[in-house]
C-alpha cells in the first residue's frame, strides 16, 4: 500500500500518512479509506502528513477533487482536515486555497503541534 491509515491515539481524528510520491488517484483513494474509517467511528476529522512525499497531482485534478471529486468518496464538507507539509511546499497552499472555496475546513500546517490544536479546536 502507498499509505498508511490509522485512528489517532485519542481517538479523535484519522490519520493518513502517505508513502510515496501523491497522485490524484492515490489521494482519492486514501481520502475514501479515511472517510470510511470516520463514519465507522463517528470522526470528521482528518489529519494527513505529507512531509517529505512530493506531490504529482495536476492543478486540475485538486479542482476537481475539490468541487466534485470528495463528496463522491464520502469526504463532505462536515470534515475538518489539516495537512502538515514541508516548509516552502506551495502546491499544498492551492489545494488549500481551492478546498476553502469549496466550502471545506482544510488547513495547511509545518508543525504537527500546531495542526493538532486546530483539530482540537473545534468539538464535532
Amino acid at each position: 500500500m502507498d499509505f498508511e491509515i490509522s485512528l489517532s491515539r485519542d481517538g479523535k481524528h484519522v490519520r493518513v500518512r502517505p508513502l510515496t510520491g501523491i497522485t490524484a488517484d492515490m489521494a482519492a483513494r486514501f481520502a475514501q479509506a479515511a472517510a470510511k474509517l470516520g463514519a465507522q467511528n463517528n470522526i470528521c476529522k482528518l489529519l494527513v502528513d505529507e512531509r517529505g512525499c512530493k506531490s504529482l497531482s495536476r492543478t486540475m485534478d485538486k479542482y476537481t477533487f475539490a468541487y466534485s471529486g470528495s463528496e463522491t468518496i464520502g469526504l463532505t464538507r462536515n470534515w475538518q482536515i489539516a495537512v502538515i507539509k514541508d516548509p516552502g511546499k506551495s502546491e499544498v497552499d492551492f489545494m488549500e486555497t481551492v478546498m476553502v472555496n469549496a466550502g471545506f475546513e482544510f488547513r495547511t500546517f509545518t508543525m504537527e503541534d500546531e495542526a493538532l490544536a486546530w483539530l482540537e479546536q473545534r468539538a464535532l
